[in-house]
């Protein structure tokens, strides 16, 4: 009897190593496998709660007591962790699979061409925020109608060039196409998440060359002083991107990976939690003088290689952030800009008027993304741009 109650624990014993190790496996699987996400931390904490109960059940040694606190804070974590979502207003944001697949330059992207869903739900009204499709052409970037063929303008930037929660008929890159009715080509190299480091990182390994051929007309860079966040690997959802430091030369010089620093795996789980969000805005943590430093360093520089081995102006479209959130940093929205247009890079408030579209939205209600007519003005600021710097279809 003592002897088959023997193997039953060794046999108990095997089981939660195994669930132990299939949960490290799901940690570094959901690290590898794109930006963690709130609903999948959440969901992390209960499978966690569910082990340690497990083993609260079966174990019968010292360290009982101290499986069950462990189970009881795991409890208080994922109760404090659902209230905080809520008391955030936040949103369920499903992406469909492929979209964030690993990229060895960028960080992440694409797996495929192809045509991509994605849905944002309220989270607390279950209503539908967008239910929309993204087209990845062939080259692996968002599809622009625009000329065949000519130097083109190439966009750099995160979600709100890429064209999130809009149709491919909406995007900014898109618009330039409509407003310069298809004489221009257009390239769109944003992506959801991207910092300025994904702008610099390209460029200095020539990824896009064979698209941008060897005299593109121009490089637009759609920024605000939030990717300052991303660009010093504080934003949660960037251990893959590429990491820069200054050197002592005062250039961001290229690190390998957000990754390779233990700091921000902390970051990538913290930062995603719905607790942490709403702890940061309660305490108004704001960003600092190196982060801002790093940020305006990394786009000047993306901006010199434009020029210097691209031969091309890079125009900056420049989204203040306000005082209040540079309250740390030292840098005013006018500092920064005053930065890039020492550099030698072209910058244009890219603020809109609300006053001169009334009744009509220029974000996506519940998200904030900038509607289609929001893309088609600053379209328009940007071929301005080119008019004004004889950039014009005939690239003159």
């Amino acid at each position: 009897m003592a002897l088959g109650t023997t193997r039953t624990r060794d046999w108990f014993r095997y089981f939660v190593k195994i669930g132990i190790l299939v949960l490290i496996a799901a940690v570094f699987w959901m690290l590898a496998n794109g930006p963690a996400r709130t609903w999948n931390i959440l969901v992390f904490l209960a499978l966690l709660f569910m082990l340690c109960v497990y083993l609260a059940v079966i174990y019968r040694g010292h360290g009982r007591n101290a499986i069950v606190m462990v189970a009881s804070l795991l409890f208080a974590l994922i109760v404090i962790e659902t209230t905080s979502i809520f008391a955030e207003g936040g949103t369920i944001d499903i992406r469909p699979r492929g979209m964030l697949a690993s990229h060895p330059v960028l960080g992440w992207g694409p797996e495929s061409p192809g045509v991509y869903h994605h849905v944002k739900y309220d989270a607390r009204t279950w209503r539908t925020i967008f239910d929309v499709t993204y087209t990845i052409d062939e080259n692996l970037t968002r599809k622009v109608i625009s000329a065949a063929a000519g130097p083109p303008v190439a966009f750099f930037g995160d979600s709100i060039s890429f064209g999130e929660g809009l149709p491919d008929a909406q995007t900014l890159p898109q618009a330039l196409a409509d407003v310069t009715e298809h004489s221009v080509r257009v390239l769109n190299f944003a992506y959801p998440g991207y910092g300025p480091q994904q702008f610099l990182r390209p460029l200095e390994t020539g990824i896009f060359d064979e698209l941008l051929g060897q005299h593109p007309r121009a490089f637009v860079y759609l920024t605000a002083p939030w990717h300052a966040e991303r660009a010093a690997c504080l934003a949660g959802y960037v251990l893959k991107a590429p990491r820069y430091e200054i050197a002592e030369g005062r250039e961001p010089v290229y690190r390998g990976a957000c990754w390779q620093q233990w700091r921000t795996v902390i970051r990538e789980l913290a930062a995603n939690t719905a607790l942490a969000r709403v702890f940061a805005e309660r305490t108004g943590q704001r960003i600092s003088h190196a982060e801002v430093g790093l940020y305006i360093s990394i786009v000047v520089r993306a901006g010199i290689v434009a020029r210097q081995k691209y031969g091309v102006p890079t125009l900056v479209l420049y989204l203040p952030a306000g005082a209040e959130y540079l309250k740390n940093s030292g840098y005013t929205d006018e500092e920064i800009k005053e930065s890039f247009e020492k550099a030698g890079l072209a910058v244009i408030d890219a603020t809109l008027d609300q006053q001169r579209y009334p009744d009509q939205a220029l974000t996506i209600p519940r998200d904030g993304h900038p509607t289609g007519l929001a893309n088609r003005a600053r379209a328009e600021l940007v071929k301005a741009f080119l008019a004004n710097h004889h950039l014009g279809a005939d690239g003159s």
